[in-house]
């Protein structure tokens, strides 16, 4: 979970440990390997996989609103069009509070 969230973020997973650890028992449950004492196991916490799940809903129906009239193969095509799209919807949402 936390190797996705990583990626999603282009940071190294141990600097998502970190923060996560450093956040307390919050956000995240920390369970040690009993095989491994090297090795933990994280899991966040249920009010915070509610909110990812709250966030990635109205990701979800912004991505069809912007992206609703192509098809998904013209989508492809646009290659990291709708990254740079989604940062500029961001911005102007930021500009317009």
């Amino acid at each position: 979970m936390f190797n996705v969230l990583a990626r999603l973020m282009k940071v190294d997973p141990s600097f998502v440990t970190n923060r996560s650890c450093s956040k307390g028992r919050d956000c995240c449950v920390i369970k040690p390997c009993t095989r491994d004492a090297r090795v933990i196991h994280l899991s966040l916490a249920d009010k915070v996989s509610k909110r990812f799940a709250i966030i990635a809903a109205e990701q979800e129906k912004l991505d069809w609103f912007v992206f609703r009239d192509l098809a998904g193969q013209e989508v492809g095509k646009l290659g990291n069009r709708p990254s740079a799209i989604r940062r500029r919807l961001q911005k102007a949402a930021w500009q317009t509070n």
